[in-house]
């Protein structure tokens, strides 16, 4: 959930931070400021990424206490969209995977992370169809 709307991400682990789409912002109601901005250079080459804000995003019952940053996904989505037809509107990244010690089960479609109650208690968020590391899991 962003901002109590539903909406796809890809849980992609060798993402080191979490992104958002920048044209998404009205829908989901969330600001983006055009003049914080903060330059990332990697392999796919430099990419610039925008601050957020009243950005919240909701796992399950988990509320992600991070802001992601956003940036103008829309060459990737649209190809996402064309192939798998769903509609993504971010990425998890490994920031917030390893902050609330996410584990994922590839075999059972899970995500897992520890409850709020105890260490030993686990929440799970499963979902119909999801991609995890570019390869879209479906039910069938």
């Amino acid at each position: 959930m962003i901002n109590g709307k539903p909406g796809w991400m890809i849980v992609d682990t060798g993402a080191s931070i979490t992104i958002v789409h920048a044209a998404k912002a009205s829908y989901y109601g969330f600001k983006v400021a055009r003049n914080d901005k903060t330059d990332l250079t990697g392999l796919g080459g430099r990419a610039v990424l925008l601050e957020t804000y009243d950005c919240s995003l909701q796992l399950g019952e988990l509320t992600i206490k991070q802001r992601p940053k956003a940036q103008d996904l829309h060459a990737l989505l649209s190809m996402i969209n064309a192939h798998d037809k769903v509609t993504i509107v971010g990425i998890l990244g490994a920031d917030v995977l390893s902050r609330y010690k996410m584990t994922i089960d590839y075999n059972n479609k899970l995500i897992l992370f520890p409850a709020k109650k105890s260490e030993n208690d686990v929440n799970v968020c499963q979902v119909p169809g999801v991609l995890i590391d570019g390869l879209y899991l479906d039910n069938n």
